[in-house]
C-alpha cells in the first residue's frame, strides 16, 4: 500500500460502526489513527503474519497525535506481527495475538504543546500495542485484549488496557461490554520535573446492539467513568 492508510495497531478501528462500542477507549485516544507512506505484509508461515511501513512522521490525522505542528515530520516506521492459534489447540483454536510499534522519529524537531508554547522535543512519539482475540467455550462469547504504551515527544508517557466482551443473543441482538483504565503521567518533561503528576481513570461500556434490518443497527449505550482529572480532559 502506498499513500494514505489506517494504523496497524489499536483494538479499535475509525469507523465506530466496526467496533463494539460506540464511545472511545483510552487506548485509542493516544494510538495514531492514519498514516501517510509505504506499507507492506506478508505471511510468514501458517498463522504467522507480518506487517511493516516506512512512515512520514507519527500519525497523519491530527495535531494532537501526530505532534509535528512545525511540519516537520521525519521518516518514521511501523511494524507489526499476529499469530493465530491453530485448530490443533482445541478451544484455544482461532485465538489471535498482535503485537505493533510505531515510531514518529520526531526527536529534535520544534513542538508546540497544548499552551502554544514552543519546545524542542526531546523523544521520538512511540506507541507499542499488544491485543488478544478470542472466542470462548461459551457459545457466541468472545473476549478481548487490548494495552498501549504511549511515549509523547516532550516526555510525557500514557498507558491504557482494556478489556473486551461481545456476547451475542441471536442473528440480530448482541450486548458488548468493555472496562478500561488509563494512565497519563506528565510529571517529567524535556527532562524536568513538572509538578503535574499522573492522572488516572477508569471507564465502564455497556453496549446493546440491535439489526433492524440488513446495513442498519441501532446502538444503546451507557457508560461510566471515574477518576479523568485535568491531563485526560486535554488529551
Amino acid at each position: 500500500t502506498l499513500g494514505l492508510f489506517d494504523t496497524i495497531v489499536g483494538y479499535e478501528v475509525e469507523s465506530s460502526a466496526s467496533n463494539p462500542n460506540v464511545m472511545r477507549s483510552y487506548g485509542y485516544a493516544i494510538e495514531p489513527f492514519t498514516h501517510t507512506g509505504l506499507l507492506a505484509s506478508t505471511s510468514l508461515m501458517d498463522n504467522v503474519s507480518l506487517t511493516a511501513g516506512l512512515l512520514n512522521g507519527f500519525d497523519s490525522t491530527t495535531s494532537t497525535n501526530n505532534d509535528t505542528n512545525d511540519g516537520q515530520a521525519q521518516l518514521g516506521y511501523a511494524l507489526g506481527l499476529e499469530v493465530t492459534a491453530p485448530d490443533s489447540l482445541g478451544f484455544l483454536s482461532g485465538t489471535s495475538v498482535y503485537v505493533g510499534y510505531v515510531d514518529g522519529n520526531n526527536d529534535g524537531n520544534n513542538e508546540e504543546n497544548a499552551a502554544g508554547v514552543t519546545h524542542k522535543a526531546t523523544e521520538d512519539d512511540s506507541l507499542f500495542y499488544i491485543g488478544v482475540s478470542a472466542d470462548t467455550p461459551i457459545e457466541g462469547l468472545s473476549l478481548g485484549l487490548a494495552y498501549d504504551d504511549r511515549q509523547f515527544w516532550d516526555g510525557t508517557e500514557a498507558d491504557a488496557f482494556a478489556i473486551y466482551s461481545v456476547y451475542t443473543l441471536s442473528d440480530s441482538m448482541s450486548v458488548a461490554a468493555r472496562y478500561d483504565m488509563g494512565t497519563v503521567d506528565a510529571s517529567r518533561q524535556h527532562g524536568k520535573k513538572t509538578g503535574l503528576g499522573e492522572d488516572n481513570a477508569e471507564l465502564l461500556t455497556l453496549t446493546l446492539n440491535y439489526q433492524l434490518w440488513e446495513n442498519l443497527t441501532t446502538r444503546l449505550e451507557v457508560g461510566w467513568e471515574n477518576g479523568v482529572g485535568g491531563l485526560l480532559q486535554s488529551g
